[in-house]
């Protein structure tokens, strides 16, 4: 069983996962029970702090699952790992992102941030399918926040940028299989961003539905590449 913690503890060694517990008041006042799992690079970065890596699961996943597809890559990059949890539970080990979800994940970024374990000048964030909507979430509500977002088999709407500026600093990956019916909305995707921000990359996986390219560790370490450039 992993280690946890509330938002009052230290949360991590290097090397080490926490399973973070906390909670978020919504603007009715009702408070919302949330997680995520946070791990540190598992070696020390000489360059100073590290930087950040946000990863939100799909519809019907978990934090769990998305924590050992992401660790490989994070480690590898530097990255301070972290995966917050969506707060509706589905069947056992399953979960979906609700209303409280962007603050779900400011909150979770926010404690890592508060630990002083990252560097908050490079904080990049990936989202597959109902993830990667939630990516284009939190991007609308905080847009210089983030370094890089990369966006995965999500559907795209431009009424969900409401509070984008017209000029964003942002570097954006869209990615999405050539099979997956939100292909059309990755192209709607990648003409609004174009139009706003410094550099956007579309990449379309050939011969792929809903998923991501085998073998996945690698195209999810060549995205994060692009993101850091």
């Amino acid at each position: 069983m992993l280690p946890a913690c509330d938002q009052s503890e230290a949360l991590l060694e290097q090397g080490q996962t926490v399973a973070l517990r906390f909670t978020v008041k919504q603007t009715d006042g009702s408070e919302v029970a949330a997680q995520a799992l946070v791990s540190p690079p598992g070696r020390s970065n000489s360059n100073g702090l590290p930087g950040m890596l946000v990863a939100l699961h799909g519809y019907g996943s978990s934090a769990a699952a998305f924590h050992d597809l992401w660790r490989p890559v994070a480690d590898s990059l530097d990255l301070v790992l972290v995966t917050p949890q969506g707060e509706c539970p589905l069947e056992p080990g399953h979960w979906a992102w609700g209303d409280a979800a962007p603050l779900v994940v400011h909150r979770a970024m926010a404690l890592a941030v508060q630990q002083g374990l990252v560097n908050p000048r490079a904080v990049y964030m990936a989202g597959f399918s109902q993830g990667g909507t939630l990516a284009y979430t939190m991007t609308n509500s905080w847009p210089e926040r983030f370094a890089g977002v990369a966006a995965l088999g999500a559907p795209f709407d431009a009424l969900m940028f409401t509070r984008f500026p017209e000029r964003c600093r942002t570097r954006f990956y869209i990615g999405t299989g050539s099979e997956d019916n939100m292909v059309e909305q990755a192209r709607q995707a990648h003409r609004f961003l174009s139009a706003r921000t410094e550099a956007v990359l579309l990449e379309i996986y050939p011969g792929v539905g809903h998923g991501l390219p085998d073998p996945v560790e690698t195209t999810l370490y060549a995205m994060m590449q692009w993101l850091m450039q």
